[in-house]
């Protein structure tokens, strides 16, 4: 009998169950706090933080369990980085990272415009967007404060967790590794136009075109395979659907993604990105819309200023009232699609009517944020359902209705947790070990 691991390593929660292949059933799905950042302006994670849960996770579930294989799923564009003598040069850098924004007074330009300045085609040769907090960028930024030394390994963080454990790691699936931002959509390798835009020497593991094996080791007297770690954003998009055709997902949680399968042209859209999938589909994504982590700054601040539960307040909003509202900024950071400085004082001393008013557009700024990638989608392909998916989906049900009436298309919220486990789960089914 074949039993996995399942392990979703999330920005905020790491999940873990386990599955039978020959039951097909899941185990119970439990979950731990990701460790936080302890500078906020860098959102360095301490890799000792994670990798003692990662560790107790894989130790305690081999004890309790007849564990064979260990698959694991990982948000992506965040890294860790070794010196040629196998040193750590930083802890994991999360995506949430915003070095490349800051202006470099030598070349008067932010290190992020600098990059694109640079390379022209990126988006092109690597289908993702450049823009802060992407490796590949943040890590162009280091280079040229001095802060890293002529050679270096770069590691996504599922890559470090094995090779920490097990002595070696071969490497991820494309979904994940090229989340990177070095390599090439279109042939899985590294690009050599990317690399050229940096004087360091940069080494990456393997970026694997199937699910396979990438380590072994022998845990509580039980022999454990490490599969391909894959991305988040893929494995709940399979987990959630059957068949992408003709449907768009946009999954609302901490941030936003707009999602649908490319179609069988090999025209790409400068204005969608594109991210590899499984059995050698592609993705047309727009992604970094703000979302659940800037809708709790408000809140928490409206909270704090006001004697209110606007959490309460805001699942009382009419539809009606919040498409006729004054858009709020949402893009409140670096990271964020259309990002804008935000100043939290111009929430205070407002009248109550005030403060529902700014929910309202809350609302209507989350909603008609997706409305360009829409468009284009639609341009592309037959689009019959939009699908709401993700914890402010589930907690705001009435923004089915809201959807419905800005786009006129038939729009459902999909009620599945635990969206990336599914996913797994489907993903071993298709595997021949």
């Amino acid at each position: 009998m074949k039993s996995f691991l399942l392990i979703d390593i999330g920005a905020s929660r790491i999940k873990y169950c386990s599955y039978s292949k020959e039951s097909d059933m899941l185990s119970k799905v439990f979950s731990v706090d990701f460790p936080k950042s302890s500078n906020l302006d860098d959102h360095e994670i301490i890799l000792n933080d994670v990798s003692e849960i990662f560790n107790e996770i894989i130790y305690n579930e081999t004890k309790r369990e007849n564990i064979d294989h260990i698959f694991i799923c990982s948000q992506m564009h965040g890294f860790i980085l070794k010196d040629r003598s196998d040193n750590f040069i930083s802890n994991f850098i999360s995506w949430k990272d915003e070095r490349a924004s800051i202006f470099s007074s030598k070349h008067s330009k932010s290190f992020i415009d600098l990059f694109k300045n640079l390379n022209e085609n990126f988006q092109d040769i690597s289908g993702i967007k450049p823009r802060v907090g992407l490796p590949v960028i943040s890590i162009f930024a280091m280079e040229n404060k001095k802060m890293i030394p002529p050679e270096i390994k770069v590691y996504n963080l599922p890559e470090f967790l094995i090779e920490n454990l097990a002595g070696y790691c071969n490497g991820s699936h494309k979904t994940l590794s090229q989340s990177f931002g070095f390599h090439s959509i279109d042939s899985n390798k590294l690009s050599s136009e990317v690399l050229d835009t940096f004087n360091t020497d940069i080494k990456l593991n393997d970026s694997l075109d199937n699910i396979d094996i990438v380590s072994k080791m022998r845990i509580n007297d039980s022999d454990i395979s490490f599969l391909s770690p894959i991305g988040d954003l893929q494995s709940a998009t399979y987990g959630i659907l059957d068949n992408l055709k003709n449907n768009i997902l946009i999954n609302l949680g901490t941030g936003s993604q707009v999602i649908s399968l490319k179609d069988n042209s090999k025209t790409k859209n400068p204005f969608l990105e594109n991210r590899s999938f499984f059995e050698d589909y592609i993705l047309d994504v727009k992604s970094h819309y703000p979302c659940g982590r800037a809708i709790e700054i408000y809140i928490k601040a409206l909270n704090n200023f006001y004697d209110k539960n606007y959490w309460d307040e805001m699942s009382k909003l009419k539809v009606e009232n919040i498409l006729a509202s004054k858009k709020v900024n949402l893009s409140i950071f670096k990271t964020a699609e259309n990002f804008k400085e935000f100043n939290i004082s111009i929430l205070k001393n407002n009248t109550h009517k005030e403060n529902i008013e700014i929910l309202n557009g809350m609302i209507h700024s989350l909603v008609d944020q997706f409305g360009d990638a829409i468009g284009l989608m639609r341009k592309s392909k037959v689009v019959n359902n939009i699908l709401l998916a993700g914890g402010v989906a589930h907690k705001l049900p009435f923004l089915k209705e809201v959807f419905n009436m800005r786009y006129n298309l038939n729009t459902e919220i999909i009620y599945i947790e635990d969206e990336t486990i599914l996913g797994m789960k489907k993903l071993i089914k298709t595997l021949k070990f």
